[in-house]
Parts: structure tokens; sequence; C-alpha cells
């Protein structure tokens, strides 16, 4: 196996700024309040399992979902980027972003954590068809939503030196918090292997060229 090299993380002395990416919007859409997950923590860590199959999901699943997921409880520090939600990150930066592909659309949303909104982004629809093609490649995807985590490594290069594997741990560690939420709610939930970088590039282009591709999973309804 090749030899990689992720570099020793060291906090800078001084943050450096970072001009956040700016998402291309066509419509938002305002999501629905969260449930309360039904099931106590030792519950829904014996539950926890990948898989296969999937039921198209309710509005009110993916809010609760992506809210005990990724949603933010407070800002660190105003205009610092940085922020308190329900996964660690290394200087509370949370460099991974969050994309909803549905199963009944062709269209990819922008998960806004700090406003719990969808924002429906202006991609092309052959791209995204695409996604869902060869996202078949692993398993069926009929009825299932499609998750991407899209890392934009800058946020966290603002705060730390050779902060690439800062940025996979944080990966990690949010989408082991999207298994445990979906247990928790009763959802069907599965990683995919991919880590969505070439979808990322087929969807967005030049345009969005520092984003890093860490992964991507389906979720939905459980049988």
């Amino acid at each position: 196996m090749k030899d990689i090299d992720l570099g020793e993380p060291r906090p800078r002395g001084e943050p450096q700024s970072v001009v956040p990416l700016v998402w291309r919007v066509d419509r938002e859409q305002v999501l629905a309040i969260p449930e309360s997950l039904p099931k106590r923590l030792d519950e829904v860590i014996e539950a926890r399992h990948s898989s296969r199959t999937f039921k198209p999901i309710r509005p009110q699943q993916i809010s609760t979902l992506l809210w005990y997921s990724s949603g933010v409880r407070s800002a660190i520090t105003q205009g610092s980027n940085c922020s308190h939600r329900p996964t660690p990150s290394a200087g509370g930066m949370h460099p991974v972003h969050i994309l909803v592909q549905p199963p009944d659309q062709l269209a990819l949303a922008h998960y806004d954590a700090y406003r719990h909104v969808l924002c429906w982004l202006a991609v092309d629809e052959n791209a995204v068809a695409e996604v869902r093609r060869t996202a078949c490649e692993f398993m069926n995807v009929d009825n299932a939503t499609i998750i991407l985590f899209a890392a934009e490594a800058a946020l966290t290069m603002a705060r730390y030196e050779d902060p690439l594997s800062l940025v996979w741990r944080d990966s990690g560690a949010l989408q082991g918090q999207f298994g445990l939420v979906a247990s928790g709610s009763g959802l069907a939930f599965c990683l995919l292997g991919t880590t969505s970088d070439a979808w990322l590039v087929a969807l967005f282009g030049p345009s969005q060229s520092g984003l890093i591709g860490t992964g991507a999973a389906l979720v939905g309804a459980s049988d």
C-alpha cells in the first residue's frame, strides 16, 4: 500500500481569515421542527446497523436527521466561522458540508446548518442523474435519499497547519453521528464506499474547486 503523508496538524499562532464558499441557490426550504428521538442511547447503539433497502423519507424525518447530526446550537465566536454542533470538530470549524439529493427529483440541496434550511442549488439535472446512476454501482438507490459529505478544507486550514487529517476525522465523526441519529429515528441508513469527489466535480465543476469529497450515504424510511 502506498504511504500517505497527511502531515502533523498544529494550531496556528494566529488564525487566518477565510472567505467561505458561496453556494448558487435557486430557492430555500425551511425544514420542519425536528422530532424528539424516541430511543435511549443504549437502544440506539444496539439497534444501529447498515441497511440495504430504503423507502422514501418524510420531510419531518430528514429534518430530524439533519438537526441532530449537524444543526448549529450556537456560534462560538461571532464572525469566526466557529460553531457548536452535535459532533466534535477541530477548532469548531465544522468544514464538512451536507448535500441532500432526494429520489423523487433531479435536484440537490445544501443544508444550511445555521438556519436549519435546505438551500436548493443551481446544478445540472444531467449531473444529478449521473450521480444516482453511478450510486447504483454500490447498491439499489431507487427510493433512497443520497447524502454527500463535501469538505471545505480552507475552514480548518485557517486555524491549523497541515489540516487534512483533521478534515477527514471531522467527516468520520459526522458520518458516525448520522448513523446513530438514523438508528434513533428508526431510519434505514448505509454509508457508501465512494469519497464522492468525482461526483462533486461533475455537479459543480471548477466553481467549487475548494471542496473535497469525504464520503456519501443512503438514507430512507425502513421497512
